[in-house]
């Protein structure tokens, strides 16, 4: 008899693709929205994974951060090689997630919020490319959404990426 529900999790790790089934079919005709959570020591969100488990097409990582020693070293490289202020999301999940997700993540306050651009990022390969349709929006406690199927490493940046 509800409109819609929403499941949250903290700290989940790897998400069963028959996990999500069975979700969805005690939901029944109930829409369902998962929210997993990758939380700082201070029991702040770092980074949300919002999706549908309906759509899910194989069993996923919902861990992520912003401040993990794999995010350091990448936003390092990302500054030693371009004139860009950047912030960088690592996740567990590498690839893509097979399905759209919405991410949320505290905005960097040194990042122009109006000129956002989002990339991909593949260390194994060393190349990066532009998110398109993020279609991104702010919050009102300083959260940026936007919306990716790519997971692996997510840069934030404010302009196109520009060598030094």
């Amino acid at each position: 008899g509800i409109a819609s529900a929403t499941v949250r999790f903290k700290n989940v790790g790897e998400f069963a693709l028959e996990t999500a089934q069975a979700m969805v079919k005690t939901a029944g005709n109930t829409p369902l929205k998962v929210h997993a959570d990758s939380t700082l020591n201070n029991g702040n969100v770092d980074v949300r994974i919002t999706f549908n488990p309906a759509q899910m097409t194989k069993t996923i990582n919902l861990s992520a951060s912003t401040v993990s020693s794999k995010a350091s070293t990448i936003k390092s490289f990302f500054s030693k090689w371009y004139d860009n202020k950047t912030q960088v999301i690592s996740f567990a999940q590498q690839g893509d997630f097979g399905m759209t997700v919405e991410i949320a993540v505290k905005l960097d306050k040194d990042l122009n919020n109006e000129t956002l651009l989002f990339y991909s990022y593949d260390k194994a390969i060393n190349t990066y490319k532009i998110i398109r349709n993020a279609d991104y929006r702010i919050d009102t406690n300083g959260y940026v959404h936007f919306h990716t199927l790519l997971a692996g490493d997510i840069i934030i940046t404010d302009k196109l990426l520009a060598n030094k």
